[in-house]
């Protein structure tokens, strides 16, 4: 299961076993140029702002919803 992360016209993919692909959608909406390697400091930070955002989620399911599949 994979993660994905878009701040402004930024977005961050990370899939699991896999590197993390950054696409500009302001200038390339189709996500066909993986701007990772050349945008690494942009890269880790939506890493940082990806992991803020999964720590404050809670794991567990309400009550309600904790039957259905997942």
């Amino acid at each position: 299961k994979g993660h994905a992360l878009r701040y402004g016209d930024w977005k961050l993919v990370q899939l699991p076993d896999a590197m993390p692909q950054l696409f500009d959608l302001a200038t390339d909406p189709f996500e066909k140029v993986d701007l990772a390697s050349s945008h690494l400091g942009k890269v880790a930070e939506l890493q940082r702002l990806l992991a803020e955002h999964q720590a404050k989620d809670d794991p567990d399911l309400p009550a309600d919803l904790a039957n259905l599949p997942r």
